[in-house]
């Protein structure tokens, strides 16, 4: 079933931005003004952390060079990380979606006006938390889209993975998802397009991603030319490779 609309997702005009922290921050204080069980008030401390991001994010359209300043990068980051804890932590679990497109929004302004990534971890898990609420392919190809244009704007040490012995780390992590939702859209362009850079930047993990993506292929019914797709990758990284001969 279909939640959420895709009309605001990666919506990077200040506006937008401005609107989606404002409204994030009235559904907290009518909620805590609501509430009366002490354990999901919230104090003011943590109300001054959103208060303190509008003020910041209505500094975006005036200061010159804040979208390639890295400490406004690194300040929303940890914003962002504290402001989920606090909503895990009053189970407001459906203010998740707000926050996550908020943070996507603003690392897409700032990549429009020529900052570049150097901290890919929560943005991560931002638009991999989004791509989850969707099935629509016209959603799909939108978050596809953000995820591109994240793969582009990273530093370039990323493009060096010089961490390659961490599987948790975030460069891996979103070329996975993006592998994943190119798969999820059906769109065969996009998916050669998003397993081509895959197996070029990580092909370390490319036998395994093709034989899992296999497995998929039936036990969700995915149409026959994606099934096309995956099975030639398949064959070219997983069978080719000698991967099976390794797999229990």
């Amino acid at each position: 079933m279909q939640i959420y609309s895709d009309e605001n997702i990666g919506n990077y005009t200040i506006n937008n931005i401005l609107n989606l922290i404002n409204n994030l921050l009235d559904k907290l204080l009518s909620l805590d003004e609501l509430s009366n069980q002490e354990n999901l008030r919230l104090d003011n401390s943590k109300i001054e952390i959103f208060k303190a991001l509008n003020f910041y994010t209505e500094d975006m359209d005036l200061s010159v060079g804040y979208a390639k300043d890295l400490d406004n990068e690194q300040i929303i980051q940890n914003a962002c990380k504290q402001l989920k804890e606090i909503i895990s932590q009053h189970h407001f679990s459906s203010f998740f979606f707000d926050l996550n497109n908020w943070h996507i929004s603003f690392v897409l302004w700032r990549i429009h006006h020529g900052g570049l990534i150097h901290h890919l971890e929560g943005v991560v898990t931002s638009i991999a938390e989004i791509a989850n609420l969707f099935n629509r392919q016209s959603d799909l190809l939108n978050i596809l889209e953000i995820m591109n244009e994240l793969t582009l704007a990273v530093v370039s040490e990323y493009y060096d993975d010089m961490s390659n012995t961490d599987p948790s780390r975030p460069w891996r992590i979103l070329l996975i998802n993006y592998a994943i939702v190119a798969t999820r859209t059906h769109d065969i362009k996009e998916i050669e397009t998003a397993y081509a850079f895959f197996v070029n930047h990580l092909p370390e993990d490319a036998a395994q991603f093709f034989f899992e993506a296999m497995k998929q292929m039936d036990a969700q019914n995915f149409p026959h030319q994606v099934k096309d797709v995956v099975e030639k990758f398949y064959q070219q990284y997983t069978v080719n490779q000698e991967y099976l001969k390794h797999v229990h």
